[in-house]
């Protein structure tokens, strides 16, 4: 199995989400069709349990490309209060990374790996409803899911 982006890497936000309403990230216009971790599991069980499956190849995604603002935004939405996005440079980025102990080259090269996921679009693939016969789950119902995480 190939996942794309992990809907659950939000709560990584949850902190600064609880704490002062604000997720601060670079490429607010990043898109990723990011999927839940029911769906990855529901993809993983048929392929273990299942006939058919032996040798294949899955990428599996979220039903939709969704931005990282349009993410933020969604879990304010969900958890019925404002929630704003502050978006950070490149440069803020590496400079962030320094300051917590990143050697430049260390953050040179994180750094350049998020610019170059960044120009990618969200891939998205049927996979998870071919291999389990149902659709993919949104990142709003993943927020739905995980909404007491945020508040």
């Amino acid at each position: 199995m190939r996942p794309g982006g992990f809907a659950a890497n939000a709560l990584l936000w949850a902190d600064d989400i609880r704490r002062d309403g604000v997720v601060s990230e670079p490429f607010g216009q990043a898109s990723k069709a990011v999927i839940h971790e029911r769906d990855i599991a529901g993809v993983a069980v048929q392929a273990l349990t299942a006939a058919g499956h032996a040798g294949r190849t899955y990428v599996v995604t979220g039903p939709e490309p969704v931005t990282t603002a349009d993410q933020v935004r969604i879990i304010g939405e969900v958890i019925d209060r404002p929630v704003g996005f502050n978006e950070l440079t490149p440069q803020d980025v590496r400079d962030h990374m320094v300051s917590q102990g990143y050697s430049a080259d260390e953050a040179d090269s994180m750094v350049g790996a998020y610019v170059a996921m960044s120009e990618k679009d969200g891939e998205v693939t049927e996979t998870v409803e071919e291999v389990t016969g149902t659709p993919a789950r949104t990142f709003r119902q993943w927020v739905a899911d995980h909404a007491a995480d945020f508040d």
